[in-house]
């Protein structure tokens, strides 16, 4: 069900446009697919500022990270999630992901994030529903099949907070699907850049969703050849408490043929991860079911 951020009672949605709350008659317009309900929080704000969805946008499609996360993802769902369930991304950015997966045939998908510029963004992608919403204010109880979050738990300050609000929209049985960064000895620049708290290790993370009353059903690093990379960029881009201007420019910028070296690379290792896992790589991805 829709909670009302205002009493946190159930809304209805009283026809096509809007929602109604009948404990508070609150109203939340429904504008060409999008629910805000935490307008807010809808510009900068202490998790990532929302002019790198700008940057993103014009990468995501083809740089070796953004593709190779996004088939390693679609591998996890073709073991764990039917076409049919309901879904959601958190902190969904500009809703690629999210994109990726209707292209192959999980339809019933909505996105749901803080800047209302990734949710235009998201709706050029043709993701219908679109929800403005704050994850520590998170207005659904038991709505969902599936919770997504793709590099989202890293900028949050109180992530039990995070993980138990999760526990609270999925419906019994559903599941969770989460990557993080892995590692803090891979810190570096661009974790302050991209205002990271933290990176994880693959244990901190299970006990994380276990103690939330998750059953974790998959966890694994992978991105497993990048290690030797990420490390040197420990050494090389070492994060000295101060962001400058120069640190922004070409961020995601890379020379084409180590691009698609690299994209070759980390999908021959993705399909080596789908029946294994390992406790080393530069990112962490985990799978939970909710405990009935």
């Amino acid at each position: 069900m829709i909670l009302c951020p205002q009493c946190n009672n159930p809304m209805n949605e009283s026809d096509s446009k809007s929602l109604l709350c009948s404990d508070c008659s609150l109203i939340i317009p429904i504008v060409e697919g999008l629910i805000s309900f935490h307008s807010d929080k809808s510009g900068k704000h202490d998790g990532m500022d929302s002019e790198i969805l700008d940057d993103l946008v014009c990468h995501e499609d083809n740089h070796f990270w953004m593709s190779a996360r996004k088939n390693f993802i679609k591998s996890l769902f073709d073991k764990y999630v039917s076409s049919n369930e309901k879904i959601i991304e958190i902190g969904a950015g500009t809703g690629n992901v999210t994109r990726h997966l209707i292209e192959k045939g999980y339809n019933n998908f909505s996105v749901g994030e803080v800047h209302l510029g990734g949710l235009e963004y998201a709706k050029s992608y043709g993701v219908k529903e679109r929800y403005q919403f704050d994850l520590t204010r998170a207005p659904f109880k038991e709505h969902f099949d599936v919770v997504c979050m793709f590099d989202v738990l890293e900028h949050i300050d109180n992530d039990n907070d995070a993980i138990r609000n999760v526990h609270e929209m999925l419906k019994p049985g559903g599941k969770a699907i989460i990557t993080v960064p892995a590692h803090m000895w891979l810190w570096n620049k661009q974790d302050r850049i991209a205002s990271h708290r933290k990176r994880y290790e693959l244990d901190q993370l299970r006990t994380l969703f276990e103690l939330s009353g998750f059953e974790v059903l998959k966890g694994t690093a992978f991105f497993i050849s990048l290690l030797p990379l990420l490390y040197l960029r420990t050494i090389f881009d070492k994060d000295d408490g101060v962001i400058r201007e120069s640190d922004l420019n070409d961020r995601f910028k890379i020379n084409p043929i180590v691009n698609t070296i690299l994209k070759g690379i980390l999908n021959i290792e993705n399909r080596l991860l789908i029946n294994a896992s390992s406790k080393w790589g530069g990112s962490l991805l985990l799978v939970a079911e909710k405990n009935t």
